[in-house]
């Protein structure tokens, strides 16, 4: 690199250590992503040969392709000279917006499987992706330019609106985490609702599907939710450099999509009804996960997960 290229030369002190903060983040942010894909690799592997491929395993595997995508493009952005600003940053925040919206689903067929047999429950968190999609601006959120005649590229502008997606997201999380934690609450052993939400939280009497999608979802909920109101605070102040706004994006996406994945493969993979001692009580026989026996063994949480199936003695 020439000295003129060098975009450090052009820039103020205090911007100059913006953007290598900057760097150092996302450089780090992609190598977690990383690590975290090779720790899971052999579960990967694992849930597809006990598994199979199926819906829910397209759209996770989907999941993982576009955050490394949106992850290499946003390491490329601040770290290399790119001719074309404008449109790498519109590509970023398409890219980051698809990796969102299949995180969404995953925890769509999570609620799915919880409220497999009412299809207007289903319908309405159908929906509500639908409307959590809306709120992804981020494709139109972020301006970028070229720091003075170098090829190197910085974010410009960020407009406010650009939290909407925030919002929604952590909305969609709350409702869904709610739903689930109201059905798992329901089906709990108690003759009163205090006697069943007291049960429920102290986790008594727990079936193993009931205990792994509530710990699995606290779990997700609590750091997710933390990253995003953090991501909220700093997208809102006024005072908070266009640099720093501009660095949120990505430890959340990339914190969401590890966390949904995790929270995928545990229910998928840690679960079997195969042991006398697991079999669910009558109460829990309600959720549609682990719900029928053949031959005397219980179906796997993988086969509710997989519920798109359209045979007739289905979930």
């Amino acid at each position: 690199m020439n000295a003129t290229d060098d975009p450090f030369l052009y820039l103020p002190h205090h911007l100059s250590l913006e953007l290598l903060a900057a760097r150092y983040l996302f450089i780090a942010v992609a190598a977690s992503w990383l690590w975290d894909c090779l720790l899971s690799l052999s579960d990967d592997i694992r849930m597809v040969e006990k598994c199979g491929f199926k819906l829910p395993d397209m759209v996770y595997f989907s999941s993982r392709v576009l955050t490394c995508a949106y992850i290499i493009l946003a390491v490329l952005f601040i770290a290399t000279p790119i001719s074309h600003c404008h449109s790498m940053v519109k590509a970023i925040g398409w890219t980051a917006s698809f990796s969102v919206a299949f995180n969404n689903i995953l925890f769509f067929i999570r609620v799915r499987g919880v409220y497999y047999r009412e299809r207007r429950v289903c319908m309405g968190f159908l929906v509500l992706w639908f409307i959590t999609l809306s709120t992804f601006t981020a494709p139109f959120s972020f301006t970028a330019a070229n720091i003075a005649t170098t090829s190197y590229c910085v974010v410009a502008e960020v407009d406010t609106f650009v939290a909407s997606g925030v919002v929604g997201t952590a909305l969609y999380d709350t409702v869904v985490f709610l739903a689930i934690s109201y059905r798992l609450v329901s089906i709990s052993i108690g003759r009163s609702w205090t006697d069943k939400l007291r049960n429920f939280v102290q986790s008594k009497d727990l079936a193993a599907v009931s205990y792994i999608l509530w710990s699995t979802g606290l779990f997700y909920y609590i750091p997710v939710i933390t990253m995003n109101v953090f991501s909220l605070i700093i997208l809102l102040m006024p005072s908070v450099p266009m640099t720093y706004k501009s660095m949120c994006p990505i430890p959340e996406i990339v914190l969401q999509n590890i966390l949904t994945c995790r929270v995928f493969r545990d229910l998928k993979l840690g679960y079997i009804y195969n042991d006398p001692a697991n079999v669910p009580t009558q109460q829990t026989l309600s959720i549609q996960f682990a719900h029928r026996a053949r031959g005397g063994e219980y179906i796997d949480t993988e086969e509710a997960l997989n519920s798109v199936t359209t045979e007739e003695e289905s979930f």
